[in-house]
């Protein structure tokens, strides 16, 4: 399950899409949400402009951020979502129970497979001849 929450003030039609955007954050980490994986978002906001009293027969309105506000709070989502995941994964502890152990994953394990695939600061340096370059040498 993912919860999205958010303090901009956002109605539910722009709530709605906001979740459907974690599923994105999700799809990052390598899931594909297969059939019965159970993976739900719901999303919500904490705006005092946005709350109805429970005897509101329409939308509150005021001061609602517009559709095309809402594509900053779409990439904030995606990204927010894949790194909670990551921390879940690589913060968690192992387990033991009556039915058996599960072993938490050692971060130091997968920061070596990273680097052994060269997967870490690709944002800071690629290393020489990873990009094509011109006739003249530079890269384009």
């Amino acid at each position: 399950m993912i919860v999205v929450a958010t303090d901009a003030p956002v109605e539910s039609p722009g709530l709605e899409r906001i979740a459907k955007r974690a599923l994105f954050g999700l799809a990052r980490t390598g899931s594909f949400a297969h059939s019965g994986s159970g993976d739900y978002v719901i999303a919500f906001s904490t705006a005092p402009g946005v709350r109805r009293p429970r005897e509101a027969r329409g939308p509150a309105g005021e001061g609602s951020l517009v559709p095309a506000a809402l594509s900053p709070l779409f990439a904030a989502t995606v990204e927010a979502t894949e790194e909670a995941i990551y921390n879940a994964l690589l913060r968690a502890t192992t387990v033991r129970s009556s039915r058996g152990v599960l072993e938490a994953i050692d971060p130091a394990v997968v920061r070596a497979v990273l680097e052994r695939h060269g997967a870490l600061d690709w944002d800071r340096a690629l290393p020489p001849g990873r990009l094509p370059a011109d006739d003249e040498g530079e890269v384009p």
